[in-house]
């Protein structure tokens, strides 16, 4: 997802103009009334919010975001018992102070404005999904053009606010294509609304599928259209690849979750927001003690050299998870820095800063510890076990201290046996359990299917006055990670595949140590460490996180395999999974960048039977890739 240039400026009564487009971006002077008038009002959205449980509504264009305030604002004057979740995509996102002007003219939406502001992503790339009214009003904003983020969305709208500039100055948002895609993302019954009349876009949405009809236009001009979606006997692409399409299983006995670090515990309170009470199991008696359990952690996002799968997960993530602790009042550090002393990442941080803009990563040179180093506005230094345990206090879970030996299916739910002879029975169970994961899909598959390993890593634990020579030291790495913690700093950590060694190592201690004098190369002396901390994290085999339900595998083999894997993929039947089984885990040294916002789509997976993940990044989180690879290959 890309955005390009544009520029703006404002007109004498202060409405918004786009100098690209030589378009206001809404008429002058009476843009909240023309928002409800064409879009709330053309689409019966009032009349709706109060005959339905969820109502989608999707849009073609963010641009300030009217739209959105005045179909939230509908919400608030509705009894509020429908859940209103509105998808929308934006080319040209405008920053942040821009968009605060060109909504100051609408005081009667002013309260919701500054929420909007003051919630909307610091990023302008990628996908974000932003909660209001405690969930009931839900905002999915996708950065990019309309063909390229509606090709990967597979939500379907009841509703469409077909918006953007006038068709002759944006061929781009009004052509064939795009209605074909709006077609595919409706329902038989889906409405549309929008300003224009003109008889190309009539024609172009009546051949795709929606009865067409001009109604009286607003504000003086002559006609607008209104339209309603009915396909007849038309056949339409698919929103996604039949292996990775997924049903909704409300779950009807409280979800059990293995796993009571940040995997687990996010998950417990997404089930909680929900209304759904959940249980976890974990090894311990407390949250954390695994991998998530380190003195420090970052969140933070990577980035790469051309922008790929884990810098737009690890951008969105940061996104959303500092959000969530800005949410629950708790404290974090901000900034973190790379370091690079030889130069080495000039191109990948002049390509960074070319995609996610000056404001948000920059490169900043002659850095006191470093030739040049990268800025991240979205980044900061957290404790790990604070943020697990307000996690699961905030959900309300249950903790049970427990060793699970071995997981069966009965009937229709799932029996987990523990160590102590007692059982546990669920319809829905997610195993977050970290390097126990690979373990616990064995028990149930007879073998591994995750191409999950461990990672040891080990930290050192310094005190403050061994570095007492260097002054308002930042949290960086390069190599390794230093990180402050109160008085003292934390160092890490090392970096072994499928090594079980739980003690603190001499040798480490002393790879660690280098990697301190890399960084601080003015530092007198060694040190020699002695407190420390091992830990073991979980990855996968690509390095994305593996998140979602797990695949019949008799059924996956006989489905999509043999001589079937060389079919198209529209003449194959849509994928069976194991009922109620899932997995997240495979989170690596960012679970707290990315587990966070991976519960929150698997929760919504689970609940209502739709992810808010783009497909193509879902499928590349999906544990069923690798064994949909391994078939369509063999």
């Amino acid at each position: 997802m890309s955005t390009e240039e544009n520029s703006w400026s404002f007109t004498e009564d202060g409405t918004l103009y786009s100098q690209k487009f030589e378009d206001t971006y809404f008429m002058e002077g009476c843009g909240l009334e023309e928002s409800r008038e064409i879009f709330v009002k053309g689409n019966r959205i009032a009349e709706r919010l109060e005959q339905e449980n969820q109502l989608v509504i999707g849009e073609t264009g963010f641009g300030t975001g009217l739209n959105f305030l005045a179909a939230w604002d509908t919400w608030r004057q509705s009894s509020q018992t429908c859940r209103l979740i509105f998808f929308t995509c934006e080319l040209y996102p405008l920053e942040q102070e821009l968009q605060r002007q060109a909504l100051e003219p609408y005081g009667e939406v002013a309260e919701l404005a500054k929420i909007l502001l003051e919630r909307l992503p610091k990023a302008k790339q990628g996908f974000h999904l932003l909660d209001f009214e405690e969930g009931k009003v839900q905002l999915l904003l996708m950065f990019g053009d309309v063909k390229e983020t509606f090709s990967e969305c597979s939500l379907r709208a009841d509703a469409w606010f077909l918006d953007g500039f006038a068709p002759s100055g944006n061929p781009e948002m009004w052509n064939d294509d795009v209605f074909r895609l709006l077609a595919n993302h409706s329902r038989e019954g889906t409405t549309l609304a929008t300003f224009t009349a003109a008889g190309f876009v009539r024609r172009g949405l009546m051949q795709a599928g929606f009865a067409m009809e001009k109604v009286p236009g607003f504000a003086g001009k002559r006609h607008r259209l209104n339209g309603k979606f009915e396909p007849g006997t038309r056949r339409f692409a698919k929103l996604e690849l039949p292996w990775y399409v997924h049903k909704q299983q409300v779950p009807q006995l409280k979800p059990l979750i293995i796993g009571a670090g940040i995997a687990g515990t996010s998950l417990a309170r997404e089930f909680s927001k929900k209304g759904i009470a959940s249980q976890i199991l974990d090894l311990s008696s407390q949250v954390a003690q695994g991998a998530s359990g380190n003195r420090r952690g970052m969140i933070m996002p990577l980035f790469t050299q051309h922008g790929n799968h884990q810098e737009m997960l690890t951008v969105c993530g940061a996104e959303y998870s500092l959000r969530l602790l800005q949410d629950l009042g708790i404290e974090s550090e901000p900034q973190v820095y790379e370091l690079d002393d030889n130069c080495e990442n000039s191109q990948l941080y002049a390509n960074a800063e070319q995609r996610h803009g000056s404001a948000y990563v920059h490169r900043e040179e002659k850095f006191p510890f470093a030739k040049q180093a990268l800025y991240m506005q979205q980044s900061a230094v957290i404790n790990p076990v604070e943020v697990c345990e307000a996690f699961l206090r905030d959900s309300q879970a249950q903790l049970i201290q427990a060793d699970v030996v071995d997981i069966q299916r009965e009937g229709e739910v799932w029996q987990v046996e523990l160590a102590d002879g007692q059982s546990l029975s669920t319809d829905t169970l997610i195993i977050a359990a970290g390097t126990e994961t690979r373990a616990l899909i064995e028990k149930i598959y007879g073998e591994s299917i995750l191409k999950l390993s461990s990672l040891r890593g080990q930290v050192a634990h310094i005190k403050g006055e061994e570095l007492s020579a260097f002054t308002d030291l930042p949290n960086m790495y390069g190599e390794k990670y230093l990180l402050r913690d109160g008085e003292d700093f934390l160092l890490g950590a090392t970096y072994q595949e499928d090594d079980e060694d739980t003690s603190l190592r001499a040798n480490d201690f002393a790879e660690l140590a280098k990697a301190l004098k890399d960084l601080l190369p003015d530092l007198e002396g060694e040190l020699e460490f002695t407190e420390g901390r091992t830990a073991f994290r979980c990855k996968s085999k690509d390095y994305l996180p593996v998140v979602g339900p797990m695949p019949d595998l008799e059924y996956f083999q006989q489905t999509y395999g043999g001589n079937k894997r060389t079919h198209a993929a529209s003449r194959l039947p849509e994928a069976e999974y194991m009922p109620g089984l899932f997995v997240a885990s495979g989170f690596g040294s960012r679970g707290f960048t990315t587990a966070p916002l991976c519960a929150r789509m698997l929760v919504e997976e689970i609940v209502h039977g739709h992810s808010f993940f783009p497909n193509d990044f879902r499928r590349h989180l999906h544990p069923a890739k690798f064994t949909i690879r391994e078939l369509r290959r063999s």
